[in-house]
């Protein structure tokens, strides 16, 4: 990754996924934001190209389910007495 390449955080709603850079839609699968999603005029233009390196809940997202979309952007789970 170079110095001057911008990265974002995936935010993950119960109706849409934004880029947390830009707050533009974009595909819950996506490693980088290079195509904005949605109804409008804004569907299929570029995005803003950061690259996603974790993921947060917004207010309408069970975790469980977040996880599973994007496991690589969450920290693993541990549970209380586990050993590493």
């Amino acid at each position: 990754m170079s110095a001057e390449e911008s990265t974002a955080t995936l935010l993950i709603g119960g109706w849409d996924t934004r880029c947390s850079n830009c707050k533009r839609s974009v595909d819950p699968y996506a490693i980088r934001h290079e195509v904005n999603l949605g109804w409008g005029s804004e569907n299929g233009t570029p995005g803003c190209g950061a690259l996603f390196t974790a993921a947060v809940l917004t207010f309408a997202s069970p975790g469980v389910e977040a996880r599973g979309l994007r496991p690589d952007l969450f920290p693993p789970v541990t549970i209380e007495g586990d050993q590493p």
